[in-house]
């Protein structure tokens, strides 16, 4: 199981997928809510599922928007933010990164 702002999740459990794609999905809208307030709207999409590669797509394109707001970061790589997950360690090792990226992402904004 991974531990993540948008709810615990384990490989494979579609239900918990889905309640996590949720979440992110309204966190994403409050950073783009964040960055309106202060003068620099961002377009933006809903970032639900089903968790496909469109999905993969539009999620990258919302994160690499973000990152002309926010600090500089070199610890951690957006592009590997849109591959699909092939196995159950994929999975994990992407959730890990992501997490990385929404704290610094988050923390930039003022959300947490």
């Amino acid at each position: 199981m991974i531990v993540t702002p948008f709810g615990d999740l384990e490989y494979r459990d579609f239900g918990a997928l889905m309640s996590w794609a949720d979440a992110h999905d309204d966190r994403h809208r409050a950073q783009r809510h964040v960055l309106g307030l202060k003068g620099t709207p961002i377009s933006g999409f809903p970032i639900v599922g089903p968790i496909d590669k469109e999905w993969f797509g539009r999620h990258i394109f919302m994160h690499l928007a973000l990152i002309r707001f926010v600090p500089p970061q070199t610890t951690v790589c957006q592009l590997d933010l849109e591959r699909l997950w092939e196995d159950e360690g994929d999975f994990y090792r992407w959730h890990d990164l992501h997490n990385d990226i929404h704290a610094w992402q988050d923390q930039a904004l003022g959300l947490v």
